[in-house]
């Protein structure tokens, strides 16, 4: 017999809560869309103009633009979300606000100068040297401007941030369309007018991050009136303590494998346009896995951190007696969407490599695609556990399962990329899905001993399976047959689309209940009945 939260996963008020959720994460989602879409067809070009070893190099540097605003504390951020909504008095929110904003700016700039003066060091420790030799000017350049991105953009994500707070996800879009349209567009000048490579592309980041961070300066600094509050931030500090570095071994965790690859993958020096920058072949196969996974990695965040922009502060703002049914009966919703997102993305992700690679060396990022969007479906799962969590301030617990999975994805790693000859980057991506998986479970067995939990757990397992069987399937088909082969490319299409069919079965049988089922056709009918009385008034 069901439990009355399984039995209300999709009940029949769910289309009330999911219109609403789907309201703000449409609109929030416009701008990680077009991110994500302009992103993919820019790829293309990245690809041309930039050698594998040269894209190699942007994947690690990336790492330490991701690594710092995790050392000075971006997940007080998480905090400011929990107790802006914990204050009545708009006075005490603008402090909330203000106080998270300041320290954060502070530690940022001052960390930031720290690593400036520590750039030689710091190549050491990302970067795989050949013995005796000293790091190339170029990686060094390269640091430095991934070091001066940083403090802005975590002054730009706090900005962002207090718009998702004020639900302004209109003005949180314009924001970051016109600074993807400014960055972009930069980009394209510096790496095909200047030909200034790898420099040129990190500065068109650090002017689009400078210009929307001075303004999100100016406007909150005009609406907030007010500066640090110690009485507010201290409560706010305690909370986020833990997700310090949860921050970081999260990172880890989706970053572990461009490391592993680096450090243990063959070292030996290859020549052409990466040669000044000390590129090994070990660093091709970052290149290799880093174009895999972002094809992966963009469905993500166009997709999941989307929805966590209004899902967050949605749960949190629920009395603590509606947000456990809250949680399960959208969680199921959630969930199931996911998976149908990811399906196709795991189906067709050799053809989306195809599309993207700009020269013929990066086509074999199709072998780490499909296995990096299952390992992200994982997460997603996480996400959702981790939400339930962290409105049961059970911090420490997420911290503890994190360092867990992230310690078993290193062993992983460390294990299988020096035993593979060949196609290393396949290892790493095993490596990831391998600790994303148990991630996962454990986040979810946890939010259950909280009595927390976020959606029926062997709905949920059951989906997860018919994606990894579905990616599975479409892994074999890529093997049979090249796609881009004679005559090769309607076979393996018409294959696919059986296995779509086929899954997308699977996920409405067993992914929805009876009443979920329900619940969506209800929402499809409304919305076609929508559309019709529109194209009527016309």
């Amino acid at each position: 017999m069901k439990s009355t939260s399984e039995s209300q996963g999709a009940g029949s008020d769910a289309p009330e809560s999911v219109r609403g959720l789907l309201k703000h994460s449409w609109i929030y989602s416009l701008a990680p869309l077009f991110q994500r879409l302009l992103a993919i067809v820019l790829i293309r070009l990245y690809t041309q103009r930039l050698s594998l070893g040269e894209f190699g190099v942007l994947e690690i540097v990336d790492l330490l633009i991701l690594i710092v605003p995790q050392l000075v504390g971006i997940n007080l951020l998480s905090g400011l979300t929990r107790f802006y909504f914990e204050h009545q008095d708009p006075q005490r929110r603008a402090q909330v606000v203000s106080s998270a904003t300041i320290a954060l700016a502070v530690a940022s700039f001052a960390v930031a100068g720290l690593a400036l003066a520590a750039r030689a060091p710091l190549v050491d420790l990302l970067f795989s040297l050949p013995a005796g030799e000293s790091a190339p000017d170029g990686l060094l350049d390269a640091l430095g401007l991934a070091i001066l991105i940083v403090p802005f953009s975590i002054c730009t994500a706090s900005g962002l941030r207090y718009l998702q707070i004020l639900k302004l996800s209109r003005a949180s879009t314009t924001v970051q369309l016109v600074k993807t349209l400014v960055e972009a567009a930069l980009k394209l000048w510096m790496l095909f007018g200047l030909e200034w490579g790898v420099s040129g592309f990190l500065l068109s980041v650090l002017i689009g991050e400078v210009l929307t961070s001075l303004g999100f300066a100016l406007w909150m600094a005009r609406t907030l009136r007010t500066g640090f509050e110690w009485s507010v931030f201290r409560p706010l500090f305690a909370f986020s303590l833990p997700l310090l570095p949860l921050g970081l071994a999260q990172l880890g965790l989706h970053q572990f494998g461009r490391q592993v690859l680096e450090h243990f993958g063959p070292q030996q020096l290859v020549d052409g346009p990466g040669a000044k920058l000390g590129v090994t072949l070990a660093r091709e196969w970052v290149g290799v896995f880093g174009l895999g996974y972002k094809i992966a990695f963009l469905i993500h965040t166009a997709v999941l951190t989307s929805f966590m922009q209004i899902w967050q502060p949605h749960v949190f703002s629920l009395p603590r007696e509606q947000r456990a049914r809250e949680l399960v009966r959208l969680g199921n919703w959630a969930f199931a969407a996911l998976c149908a997102i990811y399906i196709p993305a795991a189906l067709f992700s050799r053809q989306a490599v195809d599309l993207l690679a700009g020269s013929p060396e990066f086509r074999e990022a199709w072998r780490v695609t499909p296995i990096i969007v299952v390992a992200y479906l994982c997460y997603g799962s996480y996400a959702l556990s981790q939400v339930a969590l962290l409105a049961e301030k059970r911090n420490w617990s997420l911290l503890a399962v994190n360092v867990a999975a992230l310690a078993l994805g290193v062993t992983l790693g460390v294990t299988l990329v020096p035993r593979w000859s060949e196609h290393g980057y396949t290892a790493a991506a095993l490596a990831t899905l391998g600790c994303f998986a148990p991630l996962a479970l454990g986040a979810e067995l946890l939010a259950r001993g909280a009595k927390s939990p976020s959606r029926s757990f062997g709905r949920a397992l059951a989906l997860v399976a018919i994606v990894a069987a579905t990616t599975g399937a479409a892994l074999a088909v890529d093997a049979w047959r090249d796609p881009l082969e004679d005559g090769a490319l309607a076979t393996v299409l018409g294959a696919k689309s059986a296995l779509a069919l086929l899954s997308y079965g699977a996920l409405w049988r067993i992914g929805l209940d009876a009443d979920g089922r329900a619940g969506l056709a209800r929402l499809a009918r409304e919305a076609l009945a929508r559309v019709g009385l529109r194209t009527g008034s016309r």
